[in-house]
């Protein structure tokens, strides 16, 4: 096993390796790079949104003194909604760790980013009820739009 695990990463490094040279990533690495960017993207959203969720509904004392904050993080460790949150936000922290090891800065970061406003605007919108205006809705517009041609100049038949 500890032989097809330093294989395994030899590959991972070489593609990383191409992606960085080139600033496009293989051919040979774009659908696990694109699963990674969708979990990143999903998991990041949906825990941002239950982080909203859990502190809108936990009453979280103020925090005055180490007493009061040992009471609030016992406070916010109870709620699930949050727990379930932080769980995801690691998540799409495993999965970004990933994608950076194989995929290039430039190309990563952006995605990531977009992925996370446009999906969070939804979720927000849809099932904590926020109003979404129309000037935001335009900027989101305009990232997906930056996000695409970030996606076509990286997207070569390398």
């Amino acid at each position: 096993m500890p032989g097809n695990r330093d294989q395994s990463e030899r590959v991972l490094e070489s593609i990383a390796d191409e992606a960085n040279r080139t600033g496009r990533l293989p051919r040979r690495a774009r659908k696990r790079y694109m699963i990674a960017m969708t979990v990143v993207g999903v998991s990041g959203a949906v825990g941002n949104v239950l982080l909203k969720y859990g502190l809108r509904n936990t009453n979280v004392p103020p925090i005055e003194s180490i007493s009061a904050l040992v009471a609030a993080a016992v406070s916010v460790a109870a709620t699930p909604w949050l727990n379930l949150g932080v769980i995801l936000l690691v998540v799409q922290f495993v999965a970004l760790t990933y994608a950076l090891r194989s995929g290039p800065l430039s190309l990563t970061v952006p995605i990531r980013g977009a992925s996370i406003y446009v999906l969070t605007a939804l979720l927000a919108q849809y099932f904590l009820g926020e109003q979404v205006t129309s000037e935001r809705w335009g900027a989101i517009m305009l990232i997906l739009a930056g996000m695409t041609m970030i996606g076509i100049s990286s997207g070569g038949e390398s």
